[in-house]
Parts: C-alpha cells; structure tokens; sequence
C-alpha cells in the first residue's frame, strides 16, 4: 500500500511543479516602464483624496475668517403711521406720520475680534492637518513602494536561481546518458530545481499582491493600461 502512495505523490508534486513553471514562464514579459521612488511620492501626494480633502478644510476655513472680518450691514426701518391704504388718499384730518430708522448691530463689533482669533486658529490647525495628510500619504507611498521593489528583486533573484539549477540539471541529464553521473544526483537537482521553480512562483504572487497595492499611488497615466508591470529602482547613492 505505502509502494502504492509513492508513485501518486511523486504526481503531484510533478503536477505543482509543471503548475509553477507555466506561472513563471508566463510572468517573464518585456519590462514595464521604469519608476522611482520620487515619481511615485509626488504622483501620491498630487491625486491622495485625503489630502484633497484636508485642502478643502483649509479653504473653508480661510472663507470662515473672511466671514468673520466682515462688518454687519445697517439694518434701516422705515414706519408710517396714519397713512392710507396703498393707491388711496390718506383720510381727512390725519396727517400721515412716517419714521426712518438706521440700525447697526453693535453685538457682532465687540466680537468681531475673537472671532477672527478663532478662525485664524482654525486655519492653521487645517493647514497642520493638511502638512499631516501630506506626510502620512508619503510615507505609504514610500512604504508601498519599497516593499514593491523588494519582491521584485526577490522574483530576480528566484529566477535566477531557478535558471541556473535548470543549466545544472540539463547538464547533469546529459553526463547521466553518457554514464559518467549517477541517476540519483539528477534526480536531486530535478528536486531543487521544482523547488526553485516553485519558489519563484510564489515570489511572482507577492510581487502582484505588492504592486496591487501601490497602485493607489501611481495615479492615472503614470502606468499606461495593458502595459507589463512598471520596473522599480532602489537608490543605493
């Protein structure tokens, strides 16, 4: 029964190598479109909602204190009394009494003041949260982006060794078949090499769940669609 299991596992494991081959060959396309980290930052910070929206608290509260600078407009009444019915005469023996009065509201002026202290101090707090929503929005970006170009290089780098373990093994498929190697030494190669392979596949997956998320930075246009994934450098200088 255990002679039996072996030759269905050996399946499998053939069948999730040849799986992570197909994932890698396919992943392998021309390069995509070169970004840096200064690029990315910028277009962030240029298309963040949250920063537009903390520029809008900052406009309305910039509105806020104009509204608060602004002098009350005189109210001004004018009373008739004794006075006919519009279109009419007034009646004999009543003289019409009319009354214009200028009102200003003195209330608003005494608090004028502390109002314009109160909505300056609305602005700058605005425009420290909108320095914050700046500052956040980078760091993400940055985040983002770095851990994009860490999985990039550890796809290169899986690629690589899974490339140069399919050379060693075609080599030591050839020296097997002129009967200088044994059989045994292809086989682990084979093994390490499916392994490698595997292990550049899932590299790949991180790669696509990284650049998923710095999406959201990249704007519109900075990555025309259908185009391959964009190549990340990482500034050593």
């Amino acid at each position: 029964m255990r002679l039996a299991l072996v030759p269905s596992r050996f399946r499998v494991v053939q069948a999730i190598s040849l799986l992570a081959a197909t994932i890698a060959v396919s992943a392998q396309t021309a390069p995509g479109p070169s970004l840096r980290l200064e690029e990315v930052v910028r277009s962030g910070v240029t298309s963040s909602p949250l920063i537009a929206a903390a520029r809008a608290r900052v406009e309305a509260a910039r509105g806020a204190r104009i509204t608060a600078a602004t002098l009350p407009n005189p109210l001004l009444t004018l009373q008739v009394e004794n006075g006919g019915y519009p279109g009419q005469r007034t009646p004999p023996g009543l003289d019409a009494e009319r009354s214009l009065f200028a009102t200003v509201p003195l209330e608003p002026l005494h608090q004028r003041r502390a109002r314009m202290r109160r909505a300056g101090d609305d602005i700058r707090a605005a425009e420290a949260d909108l320095a914050a929503a700046r500052w956040n929005v980078a760091l993400d970006a940055a985040r983002a982006y770095y851990r994009a170009a860490i999985a990039q290089l550890a796809v290169d780098s899986a690629a690589d060794v899974r490339r140069g373990l399919s050379d060693l093994s075609a080599y030591n498929e050839a020296r097997v078949k002129e009967g200088v190697a044994a059989e045994g030494d292809l086989i682990r190669v084979k093994i390490e090499r499916d392994r490698a392979t595997i292990e550049e596949a899932v590299s790949r997956t991180e790669l696509v769940r990284a650049l998923a998320e710095l999406g959201p930075f990249l704007g519109d246009g900075a990555v025309p669609p259908g185009s391959p994934p964009p190549r990340l450098t990482l500034d050593t200088t």
